[in-house]
């Protein structure tokens, strides 16, 4: 016959052993997963210049993204392109489709697929200026 305090200690290092083996189990897989990831190219984390060059390139495409979009609403403006500028509005708060665009606005939908011509000339026009070239219109 076997005492209670001793079936106790008997399960007790039993779970004891059993958790243990799992643990060694987990790490010698989490190994083998790091190993394989180094061995991929991966790095289980960016290091800290990774990390800030990364920052940076993001805060310089910001940027221009928002150099780009500022000249575009100019050229819409010194255009007295209404729509475009209507559109550009909804484009910066998610609004995609030109239906919802002209619900919103109150503004047939159709001037909003004229528009896209307009729109595609200006933005050939900015991207020409910006890469020093001149823009030339398709007649």
């Amino acid at each position: 016959m076997v005492t209670l305090a001793k079936c106790l200690c008997r399960f007790v290092w039993s779970e004891h052993k059993n958790e243990t083996r799992r643990r060694i189990a987990e790490r010698n897989a989490e190994d083998i997963f790091l190993r394989e990831q180094e061995a991929a190219g991966h790095t289980a984390a960016p290091s800290a210049e990774d990390l800030a060059v990364r920052l940076e390139t993001e805060r310089k495409d910001e940027e221009r993204a928002a150099k780009r979009t500022a000249s575009l609403r100019a050229a819409f403006v010194h255009a007295g392109d209404a729509i475009n500028q209507v559109w550009l509005d909804h484009w910066l708060a998610g609004v995609e489709e030109p239906g919802e665009m002209a619900r919103l606005s109150g503004r047939n939908v159709n001037d909003f697929y004229r528009a896209a011509d307009r729109r595609k000339r200006h933005v050939a026009r900015l991207l020409a200026a910006e890469s020093g070239a001149t823009f030339e219109e398709d007649e």
